[in-house]
Formats: structure tokens, sequence, C-alpha cells
């Protein structure tokens, strides 16, 4: 029996997020190396042998995460670089797996690679998990030999873009939890303290300011137009996506994202990042430039910058260098073309790839962090403008009204 290769555990570091789960991963996986039964070694990962009253009936419907695609990833390279055969750390992993769907989608990844089909092509069998680029990098890996080497990169880049995804949506959380606020604190007032008011004016009879007959008249009509304030959301919603469904749509779409003043800046740092660091797993990896292009394409998550992508890689095509294929490109900042051309240059393209990537990455978090700092006092205005509205269109009239009371 081959020796257990230390040199991954080492990498990976004491006391990480994996912890003890590895340790017990690279344990089973070498005991599994021991014996090859002549049933399906993947037997045991199926669902149908979990206990009934532990099973997920609506595990059909719970998405798996990006993270558990990266963790999943990180796991096989470790098993893989201890010499634990693929369909046996397949099996060590399924059998731990919590989520029923990535349980079950273990299991059948494999029975066919138990049926001799090759891992790349039962990776792409599975959009939903595995993107391209996922699928294009095993197959390079798993041409060359070097699997385990490209599932470390997968693991690193699969954790990256979870970061970068993180980012962006832990910015967005602060604006939308002070929007709910606000509408939860509009129903409020309009449902059980304005109807106080009114009633309140309604018998005195007294003359209210244009603001309160306005703010009153907004308040009576609620209660008949409610339901516009969903409806025409979500239908507002459901034709954008409709829309964006289409080429046409998406390219207007992704147009307006890259022009708009504050997000066009953050979608161009996304996409820099994201070829960046897209590139530099696939050129490690060994996948010729061209192919590398065209899964840029469908991972670059922006349709103009795939248009622009297509042209670039046209004209490597033709067998053109990256400066001279990168001009008239305007969808990628010019420090990354520059540091481009460098690498080309150099021949250090491998080694800049990731520099790049980092660079914009840290870029988009002070600019996202940025925008937060600008947000949170325009929030807090926009909420100070709106009580001082309902002061001024209720109080003052009633203050007005203790006054006259006072004097009779």
């Amino acid at each position: 029996m081959a020796e257990l290769n230390r040199e991954p555990l080492a990498a990976a570091g004491e006391g990480t997020e994996l912890g003890s789960r590895i340790r017990d991963l690279l344990q089973q996986g070498i005991k599994d190396r021991q014996r090859l039964p002549s049933e399906s070694v993947m037997e045991e990962v199926s669902t149908a042998h979990k206990p009934l009253l532990t099973r997920d009936i609506f595990w059909r419907l719970r998405a798996v995460s990006r993270r558990e695609v990266s963790l999943f990833t990180r796991e096989l390279a470790l098993l893989l670089s201890a010499g634990v055969p693929l369909l046996q750390g397949l099996q060590s992993i399924g059998r731990r797996a919590h989520k029923e769907k990535l349980r079950d989608m273990i299991y059948r990844l494999g029975t066919m690679i138990e049926n001799g089909a090759p891992f790349w092509k039962s990776l792409a069998r599975f959009p939903n998990f595995f993107n391209p680029l996922y699928v294009s990098t095993v197959r390079a890996g798993e041409v060359s030999g070097n699997l385990d080497g490209v599932l470390r990169k997968l693991a690193d880049y699969t954790e990256a873009d979870y970061m970068l995804r993180r980012k962006i949506r832990n910015a967005l959380i602060y604006p939308v939890v002070v929007a709910s606020v606000a509408v939860l604190i509009a129903v409020l007032l309009t449902t059980y303290i304005m109807p106080i008011f009114i009633q309140l004016f309604d018998e005195f009879g007294i003359k209210l300011p244009l603001l309160t007959r306005v703010v009153i008249t907004s308040v009576r009509a609620l209660p008949h137009i409610w339901y516009l304030f969903i409806l025409v959301p979500a239908g507002l919603f459901v034709l954008y996506k409709l829309f964006t469904k289409t080429m046409p749509g998406r390219l207007l779409s992704d147009r307006l994202k890259l022009r708009l003043p504050i997000i066009g800046r953050i979608t161009t740092k996304v996409v820099a990042a994201r070829f960046a660091r897209t590139m530099a797993i696939l050129y490690h990896s060994g996948v010729p430039i061209v192919e590398a292009m065209t899964v840029l394409q469908d991972t670059v998550g922006n349709e103009v910058a795939a248009l622009m992508i297509r042209n670039i890689r046209s004209g490597i095509e033709k067998g053109n260098s990256l400066e001279t294929s990168f001009e008239g490109v305007s969808v990628f900042p010019p420090l990354l073309v520059d540091m481009l051309i460098i690498g080309e240059q150099s021949g250090r393209l491998d080694e800049v790839l990731p520099q790049i990537a980092s660079i914009f990455e840290e870029e988009l978090d002070i600019t996202m962090s940025g925008i937060g700092a600008i947000l949170e006092p325009l929030l807090i205005l926009g909420m100070g403008v709106a009580v001082a509205i309902v002061f001024s269109a209720f109080f003052v009239p009633y203050i007005s009204l203790l006054g006259a009371a006072a004097q009779l």
C-alpha cells in the first residue's frame, strides 16, 4: 500500500474549517483502499439507505450552495493527494454528506465513473453544481494526470468567488434592513396611529394645513389600493426577468450595469476580478488559451463582456498576441489589459493573473465599503425626513388643537 502523502494536510493547516472532518475522511479513505467489494462501492452513498424518518422529503427543492461545492472539491483533492482512488474518495465524502441533494449527486457521479465514464464528462451532467469552468479545468487535470492539484486550485477559486459574492451581498444587507424597517413603521403608522388623529380632526372640524390634507387623503386611499404596492413591483420584476432571458434584453441590461454611475464601477471590478481569477486557474491547469476564452464567455457573468471576449478569442485564433487582441476592448479596466500584456511578454502570465484578481477584489472591497459609508447617512436622513413629514402633518395641528382647547 502506498505511503500516505502528508503534504496536503500540512498545506491545509491545523485548526482550519475542515478540521477533524478531513482527518476522518482520510482515515476512512485509506481503509476503503484495502477492500473493493463486488457490488458497487457507491451503494452505501445512495439516499435509499437512509432511515425513512431521517430523510428530507423536500431535498430535491433545496439548493446546494457554492460553499458546499467548494468543500466537496477541497475534500476530494485532499483524498486524491493521499493516494485514495477517485471512487473511494467519492464514497467517503458521500457517506458523510448531510444534504441529500449533494449525497444523491455524489452517488450518481460515482456510478457513472464506475461504469467507465471520464470524471469530467460525469461532472458535465450536473450543470447546476459544476459550471463549464469547473468541467474544463477537471478535464485538463485528468488528461495531464494532475487531478488533485487542479482540484485544489478549483477549491481556491470557488472559495474566492464565494467571498466575492458574499462581499456584494453583505453590502446590500444594511440598506435592505433599513428599508424594511421603514416600511414596517409606515404600515404601523397608517394602520393604528394616523386613523386616531384623523378621527379627532374630523370630530372637531378644524381647518387642516395642505400637507395634513394630502397625507390624510393618501392614508384613506391605502385600504383600497394596498395591493398595488405588491402587484406593481412583482409585475415589474417578472417583466424584467422575462426581458433579460432574451439576448437583446440581457445585452441592454448588462450594458446599463456597466454605464450607471455607481453600479457601473462595481460591475466593472467584478467582471475584471472574475475574468482574471478564471483565466488564472484555466491557464495554470494547462487549458489552451482559445478554449479558456470560450469558457470565460460563459462564466464572466456579463453579456457585453462575453461579446468582447469572443472578439479576443477570434483575434487569438488568427495568431494575434494578447496585446493586439485586446485593442479596442473597453469593458475591461486599462490596468487589467496592461498587466495581461506585461505577463504575456515576460512569460509569467500564470503569476500575474492571480495578482490582478486580488487587486480588483481589494478595490471592490474598498468601493463597497465606501458605498456603505455613504448609504448609511443617506438612509438615516431619508427616515428623518419621513418622520418630519408625519410630525408636521399630524402633531402640529394636534398641538394647535390643544392650544385652542386650553383657551376655552
